[in-house]
């Protein structure tokens, strides 16, 4: 059976060969075929991309192992626009966005690498089976979670290094940056025990993911209003992680810190409230009866601030008292840098 005349890819004009019937060019728009990758499907030409998808894939795979996510990314996103059903375009197009994005961007990126992962998983579950399958769920799973976490550290090393006396107006972008985190985290491991359940590296990391969400989410009950409630869930999650780690061991929760050098600097996160969470962690926490102050003193002492802590005479006493504790606190060599909390860790 004859085929039919050749048509453009572009602009379905008719093609005319040349004499070596190897190539042919569009009378109207001037389009290049090669007629050795034409193939003749229901009665349509159709131009075989296979070899541009090929080389696609090569670019950007060396791109992602040289830390090229821009290149990658571009590339990835041509795949896609070929072939749609792509798990792995549509997973790493994702991805080096997310590892290109800006501070302010954090957690729109975590979001959206949330997003593309049921798609990404389905289609695995799909297309792969065996030894494959194990090897693609290691290497996705590894890199959706080193990227959470990159993100959540990105936005939490950019608030405590933002100056003292500005802090407090990204409170709110930080806190909501973690947040995105740990439903990125419990999302992750959710869908993950949804289509690979039987996975060995599932079974060996669900436990890790679910702790890293309990971990942030726990240093960041200072910031949230309906404590209670979250602890709820911080307590919920932590039972969970014990179903795949049994000697899971849930950290300290501090519903605050440094209560009355909050309210008297207005920070939690200023040189003078540094100096004296260095001075709780590294000195007080050491010794029992430095441990029962420190209890005391936060069984008490948000009671006194919400009654007094409005009040100018409360500050201007309290902060004489400070001050001078901390100058003989940085004296002894407790230093104003931005510390992080020992439990973050």
């Amino acid at each position: 059976m004859a085929l039919e005349a050749l048509v453009c890819p572009n602009c379905k004009g008719e093609v005319e060969l040349d004499k070596d019937q190897e190539f042919g060019y569009c009378k109207y728009c001037g389009t290049k075929v090669q007629n050795a990758s034409i193939k003749h499907i229901r009665g349509r030409i159709k131009i075989d991309k296979n070899t541009d998808l090929d080389n696609y894939y090569i670019i950007a795979r060396r791109s992602i192992e040289n830390g090229d996510n821009k290149t990658a990314e571009k590339y990835y996103d041509m795949i896609l626009q070929i072939d749609p059903n792509s798990y792995e375009a549509l997973f790493y197009n994702t991805y080096c966005n997310a590892r290109n994005c800006k501070i302010i961007e954090i957690r729109s990126s975590i979001i959206k690498l949330n997003n593309c992962l049921d798609s990404v998983f389905k289609l695995m579950s799909e297309q792969l089976e065996g030894d494959e399958l194990e090897k693609k769920i290691t290497e996705i799973g590894n890199r959706a979670n080193n990227t959470f976490i990159m993100l959540v550290d990105a936005s939490r090393n950019d608030y405590l290094n933002t100056d003292y006396q500005i802090k407090n107006r990204y409170t709110q972008q930080f806190l909501d940056a973690v947040l995105a985190g740990i439903k990125a985290e419990e999302y992750l491991s959710a869908l993950l025990l949804k289509y690979f359940e039987d996975s060995k590296w599932v079974k060996n990391n669900v436990g890790i993911l679910l702790g890293n969400a309990n971990l942030w989410h726990i240093n960041c009950i200072p910031f949230i209003a309906q404590k209670d409630l979250n602890i709820e869930r911080i307590h919920k999650r932590t039972e969970r992680i014990k179903q795949f780690k049994p000697d899971y061991v849930e950290p300290k929760i501090r519903k605050s810190g440094c209560y009355v050098a909050t309210c008297v600097y207005g920070s939690y996160d200023c040189p003078q409230v540094w100096t004296l969470r260095r001075y709780r962690d590294y000195n007080l926490a050491k010794s029992w009866y430095g441990r029962l102050f420190i209890r005391m003193y936060y069984a008490v002492s948000p009671t006194i601030v919400k009654i007094f802590g409005d009040t100018k005479i409360f500050k201007k006493i309290w902060k004489r008292k400070l001050d001078k504790m901390v100058v003989k606190l940085q004296e002894k060599g407790y230093e104003k840098t931005p510390y992080d909390d020992l439990n973050w860790k």
